[in-house]
């Protein structure tokens, strides 16, 4: 079940578009439930994230996986519109299949390694609004600054503006405290170690 609830905390805040049009909201994961709002439950209710990692494992397993009640159990939407936010994932039909794409394969002709998909891929990316305030309220007008982590020196732009919390599980508040929420971590690995949950130590 660790995959289905990392992939739920990756989406807490986030708001999720079921194959119908429909909007979810992860508000909370509270194993073994996530707390989900949708329209008609504004404030949140329980579903099991054994059901998320049943179809989350028929999917990789499988390639495929349908959403419909008598398969995926009653929040078979909500599923689905997580589901869809993997790599690849996309609706069809109805009752709706998501279905991942296969990965790119390499071609092997006259023994040279070559790729045949499209080099270059368009989509939407949301920004996060306060990112340039944040970098101003940390560096200023600086060139140099000390890693928060490692204590090294560096040019900024080796430096990221990095939350101290996990933006994704932040308060609105919180996200706006930019003097208490955020400090310079190096991107020669300080930024990358910290995110994934290690623990640094200075010398």
């Amino acid at each position: 079940m660790t995959g289905a609830t990392d992939l739920l905390r990756r989406l807490v805040g986030r708001r999720l578009t079921t194959a119908s049009g429909r909007l979810n909201t992860v508000i909370e994961v509270r194993p073994p439930h996530v707390i989900v709002s949708t329209e008609r439950s504004p404030n949140g209710q329980p579903v099991p994230v054994a059901w998320v990692d049943d179809a989350l494992s028929r999917l990789l397993r499988d390639g495929c996986v349908e959403l419909h009640p008598r398969t995926s159990t009653y929040r078979s939407a909500f599923i689905g519109a997580v589901l869809l936010t993997l790599p690849g994932a996309r609706a069809s039909g109805s009752p709706p299949v998501i279905t991942l794409d296969a990965p790119p394969q390499l071609e092997t002709t006259t023994g040279a390694f070559t790729f045949e998909g499209d080099l270059e891929r368009f989509g939407i990316a949301t920004r996060r609004g306060e990112q340039a305030l944040l970098r101003q309220r940390l560096f200023a007008s600086a060139t140099d600054a000390d890693c928060a982590i490692c204590g090294e020196t560096y040019p900024v732009r080796f430096l990221r503006a990095a939350h101290i919390k996990k933006r994704a599980v932040c308060t609105e508040e919180e996200a706006r405290d930019l003097d208490h929420i955020a400090m310079p971590a190096c991107l020669l690995g300080c930024d990358a170690l910290f995110e994934a949950g290690y623990q640094c130590r200075q010398a």
